[in-house]
């Protein structure tokens, strides 16, 4: 029997939100499998592969995460002997390192997959595009109004 979704789930932002990360998880799950890491890994991994040296807080703010939480992924990929730390003053800079040249394709590939089915999965990817900007500029006015209260 299908049951009657009253309005206010259909208009409700977090209800919404939850239900297409739930949606996107499963997909990214599946697409990154062959990298045996979570997604985020891998847009570490890319981030600092285009960005040679880019520095523990540019990464954290790069990806808005705090930076205790991005220490501990940055350590696992060092432990994985992928990534390179070296301080420069008070700075720590990150490093591709030579034993990841075997996994930066699968990790692409894993990315390039993911794209593919989350632009099948959301329309196209003019329509994710649009979804994904109004989403950013949302994130953005939050944040903003967020700050204004504190």
């Amino acid at each position: 029997m299908a049951i009657n979704r009253p309005t206010f789930m259909n208009n409700c932002i977090y209800f919404t939100a939850s239900h297409l990360f739930r949606e996107l998880e499963r997909l990214a799950s599946e697409s990154f499998a062959p990298t045996s890491m979570a997604p985020a890994y891998t847009y570490i991994m890319l981030m600092i592969n285009a960005n040679d040296g880019l520095t523990m807080t540019e990464l954290a703010d790069a990806f808005d995460y705090e930076q205790s939480t991005l220490s501990r992924m940055v350590q696992k990929l060092v432990s994985r002997g992928w990534i390179e730390k070296k301080r420069r003053g008070h700075q720590i800079h990150l490093y591709i390192t030579t034993s990841a040249v075997d996994i930066l394709p699968v990790m692409e590939n894993a990315l390039n997959q993911f794209r593919t089915l989350s632009d099948e999965m959301m329309g196209g990817r003019a329509e994710k595009l649009h979804a994904s900007h109004a989403m950013l500029t949302a994130t953005e006015r939050a944040q903003t109004h967020l700050a204004i209260e504190k």
